[in-house]
């Protein structure tokens, strides 16, 4: 058999059991695949990333001969006012630096 024929067979099985061959009207249904295929590809890379940044994470704890509980315990993460933003806390800290040497 030709391999061409074969193909065209098979895509058209893919097509039937898809419902590609139907009518959708105004939608191309091919449009409508490759956007949801690009919607899951964007949430797998961004997985992907966050594995990744946790993985070098524990290597690093690796490195420094700890464990996460005791990082975590030795690092605890400040809980930030309601309604407050990183940048708000950032110069309050300098304006306390800036008070300490002034009073010294």
């Amino acid at each position: 058999t030709d391999g061409g024929d074969s193909r065209s067979t098979t895509l058209d099985q893919s097509n039937s059991w898809l419902g590609a061959d139907t009518d959708f009207g105004e939608i191309d249904f091919g449009l409508f695949v490759a956007i949801v295929n690009t919607v899951f590809v964007s949430i797998d890379v961004t997985c992907a990333i966050l594995l990744a940044q946790l993985f070098f994470f524990h290597v690093r704890l690796r490195k420094l001969g700890t464990t996460t509980y005791k990082y975590l315990s030795d690092n605890p993460t400040r809980q930030l006012p309601r309604g407050s933003s990183v940048s708000v806390l950032k110069e309050q800290e300098i304006q306390q630096v800036v008070n300490a040497a002034n009073d010294t």
